[in-house]
C-alpha cells in the first residue's frame, strides 16, 4: 500500500491516513476469518452474526448514539440518553 501511494516517510500523515482507510476497507470486504466458529468465511458476511453471538453470550451490549449533534426545533442543543441503560 505504501508503494502504491508512494509513501516515503512516516511524516506523510495524509498519505498514511489514506493507506489506513484503504487497508481497513479491504480487510472488511475481502478479509476472511481465520479462527473461531466462522473461520474461512468472509468478514463482511459474518459481522452481524458475530455481533448477535456476543450480545447473546453477554460479551457485548448494544450501544447506540447519535451520529451528530442533536438540536431541538427551538435551536437548543439536546443531550440524548438511553433510559435504564445501566
Amino acid at each position: 500500500m505504501c508503494k502504491k501511494l508512494k509513501v516515503e516517510s512516516q511524516n506523510e500523515r495524509e498519505k498514511l491516513e489514506e493507506a489506513k482507510k484503504e487497508v481497513y476497507l479491504k480487510g472488511f470486504y475481502d478479509g476472511v476469518m481465520l479462527v473461531g466458529n466462522y473461520a474461512g468465511q468472509k468478514t463482511a458476511e459474518v459481522k452481524k452474526k458475530i455481533q448477535a453471538d456476543m450480545i447473546k453470550s453477554g460479551e457485548a451490549a448494544k450501544y447506540v448514539e447519535p451520529e451528530r449533534m442533536v438540536v431541538s426545533r427551538s435551536g437548543d442543543e439536546c443531550v440524548v440518553a438511553l433510559c435504564d441503560q445501566w
